[in-house]
Parts: structure tokens; C-alpha cells; sequence
């Protein structure tokens, strides 16, 4: 997840702090001390109660499909040693999450990944064993309008101490299905995702690789690529999309 750091005019640093909420990461600032739960964006403790940082779109791609996208992207590298290895080896493939001891939803298994949206005071949760199967979702969530991408081969970032030896567990990404003020439809098919009035080719990032419409971006839809267990415990009410 990504957020604005400038809250009340201030703009704010933030460290890890140690300590979990939901088996969720808790972070602080350093200007006012605040803790802030990461998966709901809020200050939980501290001057900045009741504060929420402006989320940003993000996505969890593979790198191939970030370098395809943008062959000139930066890249940030931290420093390599001991640390450099996933610390969270086998989470995803667990049977309970670490420190979690909230109501548990029976509605998909805990650790199922799912790409959940938000928008209006709607929720839903999208299982990948569902997009993992469709590929190209269109649907809405309040008034919203949205399409979704799902690639399967994206390793997890939680489950061998290499990412790049990790199985495949697939990315999902949500967009606003419009270019230029035109509305398009999505299918996948030849191996890509393509829009069916352009025939275009799109990428998991939602720009278009090839076609008539190259260089354009679908508009993002703030989305977490979650697990069940986290989205279902800070949005009970969610909703569970269950097929086409």
C-alpha cells in the first residue's frame, strides 16, 4: 500500500514500530508519534487520532511486467545482507496468521489472497481462485464502474526466503474502464488483454502495449491486493464476488 505522508500541513516520516493490530503493521511517525494501522490507513494512538492518510493507487506486479512497462523506471535497492531475505517465509501457505485473534469469516479460507475494493461504503472481496479463472472481470462496486486484470504467474512475496523461488500465486489490478472519455470492454484472449473496440493489447499496469490506442493508461482504482482473513476483519460487511 501506498500513502500521501503530508497530513494537517504537516508532512510526516514513518518507522515500523514493532507491533502488529490484527496481524496488521503498525506504523509511527516520527514528527507527532502517532501509530497508524497500515490496512485501514488510520492513526490509532497519539495527536493524530482520527487522522487517515490519503491512500494511492499501487499495484503488486512481477518486475518483468514493470520493465515492460516502463523500460526507464527506477528501481530502489536497500542494502543486502541478512535482511535482504523474505522475513515472512511460508506465511501465505500457514493455517493461522501470525498473532491474529480476531472473529474469523467463514466465507473463504483465511489465508485465500483476494483483491478487495472499496468505494462509496461498499466493500468486496474478488478470491484469485475466481480471477484465476475469468481473467477479465467487469463489474461495479457502488457506482463505480471498474474492470479487473488478473495474471497468474506473479510469485508470492510470502512464501520461500527468495522470492524469485516462491510459487506462483498471480497478480490482480482494478481500473476505470475509460480512455479519452470512451468506454471500453475487456476480454483475454490471444494470450493478452485486449479491449474488444480496438483490439488493443493491454498490460497488467492497464497501459496499452500495442494497438491503436499505445501509450494511453486506464485510470487506476484505489485497491489491496489482501488476504481474507485481514480484508474480512477491518470490513466485516464486505461483500464476496462469487463468479460471472
Amino acid at each position: 500500500m501506498v500513502f500521501g505522508r503530508t497530513v494537517q500541513g504537516k508532512t510526516l516520516t514513518f518507522g515500523v514500530s514493532g507491533l502488529l493490530r490484527q496481524s496488521n503493521l503498525v506504523m509511527w511517525d516520527r514528527e507527532t508519534e502517532s501509530w497508524w494501522q497500515q490496512g485501514t490507513a488510520q492513526a490509532i494512538m497519539g495527536a493524530m487520532v482520527g487522522t487517515t492518510l490519503e491512500q494511492l493507487p499501487s499495484q503488486v506486479v512481477a518486475y518483468r511486467d514493470f520493465k515492460e512497462a516502463y523500460p526507464g523506471g527506477k528501481v530502489l535497492v536497500g542494502p543486502r545482507g541478512s535482511h535482504y531475505a523474505n522475513p515472512y517465509e511460508e506465511y501465505d501457505t500457514s493455517s493461522w496468521p501470525f498473532l491474529f485473534s480476531d472473529a474469523v469469516d467463514p466465507r473463504l479460507p483465511l489465508m485465500e489472497r483476494v483483491l478487495g475494493i472499496r468505494y462509496e461504503g461498499a466493500a468486496r472481496a474478488y478470491p484469485f481462485r475466481e480471477l484465476a479463472v475469468e481473467r477479465v472481470i467487469h463489474d461495479a462496486v457502488g457506482r463505480r464502474e471498474m474492470v479487473i486484470f488478473y495474471e497468474p504467474s506473479t510469485a508470492s512475496s510470502l512464501d520461500q526466503p527468495r522470492v524469485s523461488e516462491s510459487r506462483a500465486v498471480g497478480a490482480a489490478s482494478a481500473f476505470i474502464p475509460q480512455v479519452r472519455g470512451k468506454h471500453l470492454t475487456f476480454q483475454w484472449r490471444d494470450g493478452a488483454f485486449k479491449d474488444n473496440e480496438t483490439g488493443s493489447r493491454w498490460s497488467i499496469l492497464g497501459q496499452a502495449m500495442e494497438g491503436p490506442l499505445a501509450g494511453e493508461r486506464l485510470p487506476p482504482l484505489l485497491h489491496v491486493d489482501s488476504l481474507w482473513f485481514y480484508w474480512a476483519a477491518i470490513y466485516p460487511e464486505t461483500e464476496v464476488y462469487r463468479g460471472s
